[in-house]
């Protein structure tokens, strides 16, 4: 692994833990095994680094999404369901990655809010389009109600996903249960959206 990439894995452990204000340069370098003015060899300076890791993370979870969605076949239905099960599973394994996310999607640090507002929505869009897609193929194939915009489907697929992997990791559900919990969740989005 290059220096580069191990100072940005060590400041997104960093981050994660002791927030943006709180992680030094040095830190950061202690943790790579370099010292610190090394470091401005590689970045700027912190939010460089930082901005840099969400621009990471923003790019992983749309990868990781984007790579389950290119994977399924079949129907609107199975992909969505799909993509519910194996997004969940992959947000546990990832569980640094999410938290990181999470955590600067919702309290940014002071005076980065646009810059990371910006990372943030180009890859929401561009998420939205690959489901957009789903939804409206779905939509012409009659398998989802034409009485919802793929709009409408798309807002309430996206609030399913993201509140079902908050729920399930405040919750820790066990697999058994996780499983039991998604078919709720499901069956429920489902009845909504079916043609």
């Amino acid at each position: 692994m290059k220096t580069r990439e191990k100072i940005l894995e060590a400041s997104l452990e960093l981050f994660t833990a002791s927030g943006y204000e709180g992680t030094s340069l040095g830190a950061i370098a202690d943790k790579v095994g370099i010292k610190k003015p090394s470091l401005y060899a590689h970045f700027k300076n912190k939010e460089a680094i930082f901005l840099e890791a969400v621009e990471i993370g923003e790019a992983g979870y749309h990868d990781l999404l984007k790579r389950m969605i290119n994977e399924q076949k079949g129907t609107a239905a199975h992909i969505l369901r799909s993509l519910l099960e194996e997004a969940v599973a992959a947000f546990e394994e990832e569980h640094l990655l999410s938290q990181f996310y999470y955590r600067f999607l919702f309290f940014p640090p002071s005076g980065l809010e646009e810059k990371i507002s910006s990372i943030t929505t180009q890859g929401t869009r561009r998420l939205d389009a690959l489901l957009a897609d789903i939804i409206e193929r779905g939509q012409e194939e009659g398998e989802l109600t034409t009485e919802l915009t793929v709009e409408q489907i798309l807002r309430s697929y996206l609030c399913m996903l993201g509140g079902t992997d908050f729920d399930i990791r405040y919750y820790q559900h066990s697999s058994v249960d996780r499983k039991a919990y998604l078919e709720m969740i499901w069956s429920v989005f489902w009845r909504g959206v079916k043609a």
